[in-house]
């Protein structure tokens, strides 16, 4: 149960229901003796992992309705993702996970986080060619509980699960996030980030590469990451923002403004959409796709239901045009 205790801006009391399958996904359970639905697999970040939405309402779970809907055959969609993950995490799962599922279509949402990571000075390139190295992916991806590290406080979030392991409570995050950021002075410019985009799109070809690596007939559809940053926001839409910083749990973070974001975020897109036509892999660029306005998104870039259906229903449009899937 993931709960918001007290009214928050655009995040109202609340408490979703986040379970996961036999195979440790988000989504109904698989047998992966036999292939009687349509498998597709969600890799991402926190965007895709629809925390504080129910799973009935995470776009996941409403694109495989949408597909089952417009394909009129069974389609079963398996969410991987989780919060903080990045391109070297889906290149990782690419060799690791997407094997043991042996899914029909991939769809990743990139971007969003490799672009925090790259704020923070922590994007670093890979290299997956060694077993060691895959090994240790494996260990960092699969063996940590799933809600693991929300807390900006380590210990402080390992006491709460402690207290209510089937609870998180995420009232006091948003509290204080949303607070260091409003109370900080914000840099009107980015850093000179050029490094940091050639690592993404070398880190892009990586994961890339792992995919042309899958069986003859598995299909990969990469979308770019939406977000609430735009040139102007409404006082109303600037207060629900917490992102942008320097550091997570820090004494002395610094926050960039959102229009300095919106144009970092729109680079690290244009790098994506270039780099799926170098390579010939269908990209949506779900960014121009879902409106930036409150009730699609509550924060900087996670969405409520109504952002949720936008996403699920342009990602469906955009399988079903491109017949990805048989």
């Amino acid at each position: 149960r993931i709960v918001i205790r007290d009214d928050l801006p655009q995040l109202p009391a609340r408490e979703s229901v986040f379970t996961t399958n036999a195979l440790g996904l988000r989504g109904d359970d698989l047998d992966l003796s036999g292939h009687t639905a349509l498998r597709v697999l969600t890799l991402g970040d926190s965007v895709t992992e629809c925390l504080l939405l129910s799973d009935n309402d995470a776009w996941p779970h409403r694109l495989q309705e949408e597909l089952t809907g417009a394909l009129g055959r069974p389609v079963w969609v398996g969410n991987a993702a989780r919060s903080g993950e990045m391109v070297s995490d889906y290149a990782a799962h690419m060799r690791l996970l997407v094997p043991q599922i042996a899914p029909d279509l991939i769809v990743i949402i990139a971007g969003g986080h490799d672009f925090q990571a790259a704020l923070e000075e922590s994007l670093i390139p890979i290299s997956l060619d060694s077993p060691e190295r895959l090994a240790a992916f494996a260990k960092n991806l699969y063996s940590k509980p799933n809600l693991e590290g929300l807390d900006a406080s380590y210990l402080g979030f390992m006491w709460a699960r402690w207290q209510h392991p089937q609870e998180l409570d995420m009232t006091g995050f948003y509290k204080r996030m949303r607070a260091r950021r409003a109370a900080l002075p914000k840099l009107a410019e980015l850093p000179d980030l050029t490094d940091a985009l050639d690592v993404y799109a070398a880190n892009l070809d990586t994961l890339i590469e792992g995919f042309r690596q899958q069986p003859k007939g598995t299909a990969l559809l990469m979308a770019t990451h939406p977000s609430l940053w735009k040139a102007n926001l409404s006082a109303a839409e600037a207060e629900t923002l917490w992102g942008g910083y320097t550091c997570l749990d820090c004494a002395d973070p610094h926050y960039y403004d959102y229009p300095a974001l919106a144009r970092g975020m729109r680079t690290w897109n244009e790098t994506l959409l270039e780099t799926c036509q170098t390579h010939d892999v269908p990209c949506l660029d779900l960014d121009r796709s879902i409106d930036k306005q409150l009730g699609n998104f509550y924060d900087d870039a996670h969405m409520g239901e109504t952002g949720a259906r936008k996403t699920a229903a342009a990602i469906a449009k955009f399988v079903v045009e491109r017949k990805l899937l048989p």
